[in-house]
């Protein structure tokens, strides 16, 4: 169990200070914007119905 824990402290638990309120909403927000922009970009080329699927991989990111 100790092995876990610290296995889970090195490389799956994240070594960053935390956001301010502000700051994840300004972060969600523009997050939110990129994928609209996105799709609406998608929307306008002409292309296969399979172009929408590129939202999907900026979403995760």
């Amino acid at each position: 169990m100790n092995a876990l824990r610290q296995f889970a402290q090195r490389y799956l638990i994240a070594d960053a200070a935390a956001l301010s309120p502000r700051e994840r909403w300004s972060s969600a927000l523009a997050g939110l914007f990129g994928m609209l922009l996105m799709q609406a970009v998608l929307a306008v080329i002409p292309a296969g119905p399979g172009i929408s699927y590129l939202l999907a991989p900026l979403g995760a990111s």
